[in-house]
């Protein structure tokens, strides 16, 4: 693919991870979409999302990915085989569409008047046998990262961390870094994803009885989940709190929270359904500024932002506890300023004509397998592949012509989506 006739040009040599790192994303697709079935999506909407996804990450991140497709293919086809037992029987659609005009609190009262029932229960051998499909998907991640142990370090638990990955690496206080991941102007994630600002409210939905809602919204089960997501928080909040890299540098905001935000994601969730019009107007504003702030994030590879700003290559220790002190701590230089700085800097240069142009003389950094005068063109660069590509000189009308048919592609693709939601509400 581009990618790597890319890396070719810019003559970087092909890390073993590469390999691992197309089966560690097939895998996460493929748990993606065991948690859509988990939370009761139905399987068009899931797969459209899917689809829809796919689509837009090839077109602004990297090409790889297709081939773990196939296994998210062949987990549905025998997922479908245990869902028939316990899905929709059907006259589901018609019955929700009959219903769809009366208030929430009147589609019990009617279905029970009917003699309907929305759904089948899980028989014992379906929910065995989704728990040994789920079970299966994890067992594989964990395989696939004790392989990839095994041919770099020799060691299936080696992480190549070193000392990093030992108690003596925690001893940040830890009201520093939990300030520094929730609040900081340069990691915390309240202004890296807004959407959390909602959801200490869903938290609270999750957690309160509501015996008039629905039994699958409410109750015992959500009350649990709200509670393990508080859970989970709080442990990663106390262990990445004290880690002395508690910033996850380099890298663009928390990284090591972005494991919780699809957490985050469901409290939200329960904080909209049946908001006040107020809150979900605060929602769309939460939502239009994270897509101002991620299309920074993706439009600049925060390595160049770093390099630019400064902080790379580092100064000081990690454990210094001025480590990238100004980029962590001074609104002034937030990352999320310094990429959209860049990025308006550099959108210009290309609508001028003066994009980069790799291939400078010099010493090969081996680290990079550029020299430090391509290194400082790069920081001029848009962070797409397909841009990234014509920097080293490929053909670009053939870049960019698929760079458009995937945006089509992706546009299409959550249309569909919305179609899909659509139907699913019964017209």
């Amino acid at each position: 693919g581009g990618e790597l006739l890319a890396r070719d040009d810019l003559r970087l040599r092909t890390h073993p991870r590469e390999a691992v790192d197309a089966l560690r994303e097939g895998l996460a697709e493929i748990l993606h979409e065991i948690d859509h079935h988990a939370l009761g999506v139905r399987r068009e909407v899931a797969l459209h999302i899917d689809l829809a996804d796919g689509f837009a990450e090839r077109a602004v991140q990297r090409l790889r990915g297709a081939l773990p497709a196939v296994a998210l293919l062949r987990l549905a086809v025998e997922r479908a085989a245990v869902e028939i037992e316990h899905f929709v029987v059907d006259g589901f659609r018609q019955q929700r569409r009959a219903v769809a005009h009366l208030p929430r609190r009147k589609h019990r009262e009617h279905l029970a008047e009917g003699g309907q029932l929305l759904a089948q229960p899980l028989t014992e051998e379906a929910a065995i046998r989704i728990a040994l499909l789920n079970n299966r998907g994890v067992a594989a991640a964990f395989a696939g990262h004790a392989l990839y142990n095994w041919a770099r370090f020799g060691n299936l638990l080696e992480t190549g961390y070193g000392a990093q990955a030992s108690a003596s690496a925690f001893t940040t206080p830890l009201w520093v870094g939990v300030y520094g991941l929730l609040l900081s102007s340069g990691k915390g994630v309240a202004w890296f994803a807004p959407m959390v600002w909602l959801a200490p409210a869903g938290i609270a939905a999750m957690v309160r009885a509501r015996q008039h809602s629905e039994a699958a919204k409410r109750g015992d089960d959500a009350r649990r989940a709200g509670w393990a997501i508080v859970g989970t928080w709080v442990v990663a909040l106390y262990l990445y709190g004290r880690f002395q890299h508690w910033g996850g540098d380099g890298s663009w905001g928390p990284r090591y929270l972005v494991p919780l935000l699809p957490l985050a994601g469901i409290a939200v969730g329960f904080a909209l359904d049946g908001a006040s019009r107020a809150r979900k107007r605060v929602a769309w504003a939460l939502g239009a500024i994270g897509l101002v702030i991620t299309l920074g994030g993706v439009g600049i590879y925060f390595g160049a932002q770093m390099r630019e700003a400064g902080d790379y290559p580092y100064a000081l220790a990690l454990e210094d506890p001025h480590f990238m002190e100004a980029s962590h701590w001074n609104p002034r230089y937030t990352p999320i300023a310094g990429h959209w700085q860049m990025l308006g800097r550099n959108v210009g240069e290309h609508l001028a004509g003066a994009a980069p142009v790799l291939g400078q003389s010099g010493a090969i950094d081996p680290r990079t397998g550029i020299t430090p005068a391509e290194q400082q063109v790069l920081l001029h660069a848009i962070d797409v592949w397909w841009l990234y590509a014509g920097y080293a000189g490929l053909p670009k009308a053939p870049l960019y012509a698929t760079a458009i048919m995937l945006l089509l592609a992706s546009i299409w693709a959550w249309w569909r989506v919305w179609a899909a939601v659509r139907a699913e509400r019964g017209g």
